[in-house]
Parts: C-alpha cells; sequence; structure tokens
C-alpha cells in the first residue's frame, strides 16, 4: 500500500511531535527522580499567578510558539484534579487557537506590506513552501505538531485563504492540547 505524500508529512511530523513531548517529560520526570531538579519547585512562585502565566502563554503562542504549550501543561499538574486540569489545557488550547487567529489576521493585514514580505522571506520561506505542497493538511499538521502554528496561520491568513475554512481546520488544535495534556497527566500519575 502506498501512503500518499500528505499523509506521509502528516505522520512523519505528528511522530516528531509525540517524540518532542515525550522527551520533555522523560527530562522533567527524569531530573526530578534523581533529585537534581523539581520543576514543582521552579514553578512554586507562578502557582498563585495563573493570569500571568495565561499572558505569557498567549503571548509565546502569538510569537510564533516560543515556549512549548507542554511546559504550562506541567504547570498545570499543581494540586489539580483530572477534571480541573483537562479545563486547563482546554482553556491553553482555547487560546492557541485565538492566538493562530489573531496571527491569521495579522498575515492578511500585513500582507502588503513591505516589512512584512521581508519577514515572509526571511522566515517563513519553508512554511511557504510546505502551504503550496500540501495546502490545508499544512493547517492541521501545525496545529497537531511542533510544526509553528501560529506562522502557519500568518502565512494562510497573507495568502487569502477562506477564513471559514481555516476555522474549521484549526480546531484541530484543541485534539493536539486534549492529547498532549493527557500524555503528561499520566506520565505524572505513572512517574511523578
Amino acid at each position: 500500500m502506498i501512503l500518499s505524500p500528505k499523509f506521509v508529512f502528516f505522520l512523519r511530523n505528528f511522530t516528531r511531535g509525540l517524540a518532542w513531548v515525550l522527551a520533555i517529560l522523560a527530562i522533567v520526570f527524569g531530573l526530578k527522580k534523581l533529585n537534581l531538579f523539581d520543576y514543582e519547585t521552579f514553578l512554586l512562585p507562578l502557582y498563585d499567578r495563573p493570569l500571568l502565566i495565561y499572558l505569557v502563554f498567549f503571548v509565546s503562542e502569538v510569537v510564533v510558539g516560543i515556549i512549548p504549550p507542554e511546559f504550562f501543561m506541567l504547570w498545570a499538574l499543581h494540586n489539580h484534579s483530572f477534571a480541573q486540569y483537562m479545563q486547563i489545557v482546554l482553556l491553553l488550547a482555547s487560546l492557541s487557537y485565538l492566538a493562530g487567529l489573531i496571527a491569521y489576521f495579522a498575515g492578511r493585514y500585513l500582507n502588503t506590506r513591505r516589512f512584512f514580505r521581508f519577514f515572509r522571506r526571511r522566515f517563513l520561506k519553508k512554511l511557504e513552501r510546505l502551504f503550496y505542497q500540501y495546502g490545508m493538511p499544512l493547517i492541521i499538521v501545525s496545529a497537531l505538531t511542533p510544526v509553528p502554528f501560529s506562522a502557519t496561520s500568518m502565512l494562510v491568513g497573507s495568502s487569502r485563504y477562506p477564513l471559514k475554512k481555516y476555522l474549521l481546520y484549526s480546531l484541530s488544535r484543541y485534539l493536539r492540547f486534549v492529547l498532549y495534556g493527557y500524555i503528561v497527566w499520566k506520565t505524572a500519575v505513572t512517574i511523578g
């Protein structure tokens, strides 16, 4: 059976994403088990400042996902039941979805500006090639994997991709957060 190039592209990036989250968890919980670094102690000053955490996360998501969402999921583990934890994960997913929408409109608005053309040539060249090669699946891949979701959203907006289709395909961002959030939770319960 021959797999389509779009499916191979998705599978390769989804596997990278899972490997990435598992590597983060192995390092964080490995260091904790070895008593070399306790992420809970490190995050202690931030547990009482959820608005600051949500703001940092939102800004990170708007600015091409500087900080991986899994670190915020680790923060969300603190003294919560699974239901509370998943509510926080869904809030993070909603903030990420909103950040992607802002990036979409920024790309749409800034498309004709000289500095955006420079930014696009300099930083979005690879994504642009992937977008023209794969189209809509790139939106889904970037929503589910470490491919930069915000940058993809900006590129999609600048190409005048239909908003309704973008909104529909980018809903898969929620799937990523729920799946990765569950992995983080199970790892914390099993190892942590």
